[in-house]
């Protein structure tokens, strides 16, 4: 199957402009297992709070591949690991990855993100669709983020900084959480304006009266919590008549909350990465994917984005696919067409902030919740022209 088509102030103020305006391990690599090319997805699954069914996005799109006579006559095998949302079950997963000797992980999603690179930069396995949601993967050249990560945050800061008056930070108590929405928070200062004091979300909080109950008086909220905490703070809020506009990402936000508390999330901004499901350029997945799956959530979507670059890339190589070739092959990829789901992705040129450097595709893509469903709010925004203009790139 053939496919074409910091945390610092700087950073976030230069997002803000554009908003406005619309090391070691074994070099030989790994991955062949007999006649198959193994790659691994990451993702919690059965867990209490976040799961994420990728590994059934994967495997749909390595279906039809190995239907087609997978990459140069060889089948593409997937191993799962379910990480548990646990981080000593994501450095097993990493730990499992080298012992496999996998050529990729794909997609997928881990909140300990930064433990699994370094294992994977160690022993030089490529991961190609990272959330971007650490310094790590940020910044690894093992690292290949295929959507625009944090800068969603800075987005959503220009969007707070320009339409709302009060805006309340709802986070969960995590250094990650707090060192993302800075992105936010130094937009927000740039336009004069600041945050609340921004209201902290224990792991295990399950009842979620009291976080409703202060967001009376606040027009917004930019929240950054797990997905399954959204439902029963939509929930709360409905129960106490509170009518504040939620500003947060694709990435843990889709139509199935939207569409249970369709009144109260009337309004709230969803700073995403990808097209509506709707839109054409998702037809082959929406062909193959089980129909169970709700493929409005981005992680879902990212780890079909992410199979995509893997495909055309590892398509490209002439002799053998490991770890080792697949990201010599990547890191010569000027051109990789997703078939409109991003802009061109260019691997060879990182961006021009070192602290955002793995960050290829800088477009975002803005939803707003209407009448019980998240509605695409215009063409995407490049918040990485004004970037690379502020580095004079």
């Amino acid at each position: 199957m053939k496919h074409t088509r910091k945390y610092a102030a700087t950073g976030a103020a230069l997002l803000l402009a554009a908003t406005a305006t619309g090391c070691g391990g074994d070099d030989s690599g790994g991955g062949a297992g007999g006649d198959t090319i193994r790659i691994m997805s990451i993702a919690p699954t059965g867990t209490q709070s976040t799961n994420f069914e990728t590994a059934k996005v994967i495997q749909a799109y390595i279906d039809q591949l190995n239907e087609s006579g997978g990459l140069g006559g060889m089948d593409v095998e997937l191993i799962v690991c379910n990480d548990k949302y646990d981080a000593n079950e994501a450095t097993n997963c990493a730990a499992q990855a080298v012992d496999e000797q996998v050529t990729a992980v794909v997609g997928g999603f881990s909140g300990f993100e930064g433990d699994v690179i370094k294992i994977l930069d160690q022993a030089s396995i490529p991961w190609i669709g990272t959330l971007a949601n650490s310094a790590d993967s940020l910044t690894s050249e093992f690292s290949y983020p295929v959507w625009s990560g944090p800068l969603a945050f800075g987005a959503l800061g220009g969007t707070a900084a320009q339409t709302c008056d009060v805006t309340t930070p709802v986070l969960q108590d995590t250094a990650s959480a707090a060192s993302i929405v800075s992105f936010a928070d130094a937009a927000m200062q740039q336009a004069g304006k600041e945050f609340n004091e921004p209201v902290k979300v224990a792991q295990t909080t399950v009842d979620f009266t009291s976080v409703a109950q202060s967001l009376k008086g606040s027009d917004c909220a930019l929240v950054a919590l797990p997905t399954s905490m959204y439902a029963p703070l939509a929930s709360a809020m409905d129960q106490l008549k509170v009518r504040t506009r939620l500003l947060t990402t694709a990435a843990v936000f889709d139509n199935t909350v939207v569409g249970e508390f369709p009144e109260t999330l009337e309004g709230s901004v969803v700073s995403g990465y990808y097209p509506h499901i709707d839109d054409p350029a998702w037809a082959d997945a929406v062909a193959v994917i089980p129909s169970d799956l709700d493929m409005s959530g981005a992680v879902l979507q990212n780890s079909w984005v992410s199979m995509l670059v893997f495909d055309a890339v590892a398509s490209s190589i002439d002799g053998d696919v490991t770890a080792a070739t697949l990201k010599e092959a990547l890191d010569g990829s000027a051109a990789v067409e997703t078939g409109g789901l991003t802009p061109t992705l260019n691997f060879t040129e990182p961006l021009p902030m070192p602290d955002l450097a793995r960050l290829f595709n800088t477009e975002a893509v803005n939803f707003a919740a209407t009448d019980g469903k998240l509605v695409q709010q215009g063409e995407p925004i490049d918040l990485g022209e004004a970037i690379r203009a502020g580095a004079g790139g």
